[in-house]
């Protein structure tokens, strides 16, 4: 529908100095292409040769958690930054990772893990409020010194210091905290609503073939008892994915740790700081506000410091992800 700023004038009408001159239609937004385009079989063998590589002598697909092979159960292939993302999300972290517009696709192998589909089903679920309630990947404190780095960069301030009452605004790529890592470890970690679920059977190494005398263990809620498990997915998607669950279960607080400590007593203190640094890293990236200036230099552009919260000038997100303007 066409707006004018008053009413009609006529074409006779002689003109006045005093009339204010119409203003130019409104540039239409950058479009952003399609990123959730199917899986191919292509990208899947990516995954499988990646996943494969980080455990001696695979030869077969297998899931990261269980180790069973396809050939014992079904496998899925789960993303670990959701497809459904928002596309606001999606501009918020290219800004911030430092890459170009409309170029971060969830199909890229780094955020692609295959997963037994009964634990693929917890990683995805929600309760009836749409919260989680299923399980996380918690980066291992082994690696709390990186995270620490990539808290400090982007939250601007130490973890052991009270949070920040603004965000730096900042980017960098992600792959500059790691170095030539490419093995990152985790704890798979529950919600409480998993703790009547079924026990986790994890086979001592990838297995194709089931008899009475291979070699397994039965873990069981909290699952504590499993081994740090290594996986190619760098740091970043997962700390956009548990951010984001945690965030939706215990709130905007990151420091406020007591939820979590009711909810996960079976975490040592190295972990509980892993929670807050993964809570704090994900809501500074989630109040950030994109120079989206196609013609300013990537290394130059830094962005304006951003009120953290919700009040006016900031944002803030909701439960289902989707990031709220002061102004809205």
């Amino acid at each position: 529908m066409d707006v004018t700023n008053g009413p009609p004038v006529d074409a006779q009408e002689p003109s006045t100095s005093n009339k204010r001159p119409a203003e130019p239609d409104p540039a239409p937004p950058r479009k952003r292409r399609n990123l959730v385009s199917p899986f191919t079989a292509t990208q899947q063998l990516d995954v499988d040769n990646a996943v494969k590589a980080l455990e001696p002598n695979a030869d077969i697909t297998f899931c990261v958690v269980t180790h069973a092979s396809q050939d014992c159960t079904v496998l899925e292939y789960a993303h670990v930054l959701a497809a459904d993302t928002p596309h606001e999300v999606f501009d918020k972290l290219e800004w911030l990772w430092n890459m170009p517009y409309s170029t971060l696709d969830v199909n890229t192998i780094e955020n692609v893990h295959p997963l037994d589909a009964a634990i693929r089903g917890y990683f995805d679920h929600t309760d009836s409020d749409d919260k989680p309630d299923g399980w996380f990947w918690l980066p291992h404190p082994d690696d709390l010194g990186i995270i620490k780095e990539i808290y400090k960069f982007y939250v601007g301030v130490d973890i052991t210091a009270p949070a920040p009452g603004q965000y730096p605004n900042v980017r960098r790529k992600p792959e500059e905290f790691y170095e030539n890592q490419k093995s990152f470890k985790y704890r798979f970690t529950p919600f409480p609503a998993m703790k009547n679920s079924w026990a986790v059977r994890r086979f001592a190494v990838p297995t194709s073939g089931l008899t009475p005398e291979t070699p397994a263990v039965q873990h069981y809620y909290p699952f504590d008892t499993l081994p740090p498990i290594s996986l190619h997915i760098p740091y970043h998607f997962v700390i956009c994915d548990t951010g984001r669950k945690l965030q939706s279960v215990y709130g905007d607080d990151y420091k406020d740790n007591k939820g979590v400590l009711q909810d996960h007593p079976e975490l040592d203190a190295p972990e509980l700081l892993m929670i807050t640094a993964v809570r704090g890293i994900y809501d500074a990236w989630m109040h950030a506000e994109p120079v989206l200036d196609d013609d300013a230099s990537p290394d130059a552009v830094q962005g304006l410091p951003n009120t953290v919260g919700s009040g006016d000038g900031g944002s803030h997100v909701t439960s289902d992800g989707t990031i709220m303007d002061a102004t809205t």
